[in-house]
C-alpha cells in the first residue's frame, strides 16, 4: 500500500516538473538523500541530469508537501510515513554496501515521456550500484 502510494506520488511529481521545465517526462530525475545526522530523507531534481538550482546557484531543495505533492497540508500524512521508511532504507542500505548514509542517493526517473513506468537506481554518491524497485524500498517485496 506505501509503495503504490510514494509510485503515484512519484509519477504525479515527474509530470509536474516536467511540464514546469518543459522536457518530457523522462528527461526529469527526482533525489532522495539525506545530509542530517537524523537521516531524513532530503529531495531535489535534475533535468537531464543537471541538478535544477535555486536562485543562489546552489541545487534547489524540494519541500515534500509544497513541491512534490503540490499541496499545503497533507492529510494522509504521505511525509512522515516515507520519511520513516527512507529513513530506515538510507540506514540499512549503507551498512550493506559499507558507505555512510550520507553517500547514499535514490534516483526516481520514468522509462517513458508519460511516467507511466518508474525506474528506481540505487547509487552511491555518483556510482550506480543497481537498480530497485520502490517495493524494495518501501518494504513491500
Amino acid at each position: 500500500m506505501v509503495t503504490q502510494q510514494i509510485e503515484k506520488t512519484m509519477k504525479k511529481a515527474l509530470t509536474r516538473f516536467s511540464e514546469l521545465e518543459g522536457v518530457k517526462t523522462n528527461d526529469i530525475q527526482m533525489m532522495i538523500h539525506t545530509k542530517n545526522e537524523e537521516l531524513l530523507p532530503e529531495y531535489f531534481y535534475l533535468v537531464n541530469f543537471n541538478p535544477k538550482l535555486d536562485e543562489n546557484g546552489q541545487t534547489k531543495e524540494l519541500d515534500f508537501n509544497a513541491d512534490i505533492l503540490n499541496i499545503k497540508m497533507d492529510l494522509l500524512n504521505r511525509q512522515a510515513l516515507a520519511s520513516q521508511f527512507l529513513k530506515n532504507y538510507f540506514k540499512n542500505i549503507a551498512e550493506m554496501e559499507n558507505a555512510k548514509p550520507q553517500e547514499i542517493y535514490l534516483m526516481i526517473t520514468s522509462t517513458d515521456d508519460t511516467a507511466k513506468e518508474l525506474v528506481v537506481g540505487l547509487y552511491n554518491n555518483s556510482t550506480e550500484l543497481r537498480k530497485l524497485s520502490l517495493g524494495e524500498v518501501f518494504g513491500d517485496d
